[in-house]
């Protein structure tokens, strides 16, 4: 993604075009504007909420998947599932995360429970501001409830979205880089 410019604008293009218009929620299927969809849609917009799933959306669409990290308001470390919110104010960030930065941690192991096979916890590692000191900081633990997996299937066995047509940039690549005679 960072290194082709086609499989760049490719991502680029498509991101552009889905978030064209930011969503909305509403309390029916016809806006009124209540005091409810009112305070969401102002809590989304102080916080950069839609542009920070949009970029989850991007990062989903370069690897198998991507999260969403909901920072919210409720007392608890990241490693307990998330508690009683009150309102839309408790939601505080949400923080897009990279298929690498994200890896699953735990996984469930046993076969009688209702969560089998699924992320017990996430292992979030975040770059280091710091540059010269070179070392990434990591939360230890962050608990499934606090993220929303981004991918095709809601599922971190995604597929990259620039996957197909990897081989295919490859080749143009070559073409692009040999100019106009070399290819002949």
């Amino acid at each position: 993604y960072t290194r082709n410019s086609i499989a760049s604008s490719a991502v680029d293009k498509t991101i552009g075009k889905t978030w064209e218009t930011l969503p909305a929620l509403w309390e029916s299927e016809k806006p009124s504007d209540t005091a409810d969809e009112l305070a969401i849609a102002n809590r989304f917009r102080e916080r950069n909420i839609w542009q920070a799933l949009m970029n989850a959306d991007r990062r989903g669409m370069v690897g198998a998947y991507s999260g969403a990290i909901m920072i919210v308001r409720d007392g608890l470390a990241l490693e307990q599932p998330v508690g009683k919110l009150s309102s839309i104010d408790d939601l505080v960030a949400i923080i897009p995360a990279w298929e690498l930065q994200l890896q699953v941690s735990q996984w469930d192991v046993d076969p009688r429970s209702d969560t089998y096979a699924e992320p017990l916890m996430y292992q979030f590692t975040e770059f280091e501001i710091d540059k010269a000191q070179g070392k990434p900081q990591a939360f230890t633990l962050i608990h499934p409830s606090r993220v929303l997996i981004w991918s095709e299937d809601g599922t971190v066995n995604g597929r990259s979205d620039l996957e197909p047509g990897f081989n295919d940039l490859i080749d143009l690549e070559k073409i692009k880089g040999a100019g106009g005679e070399g290819f002949w």
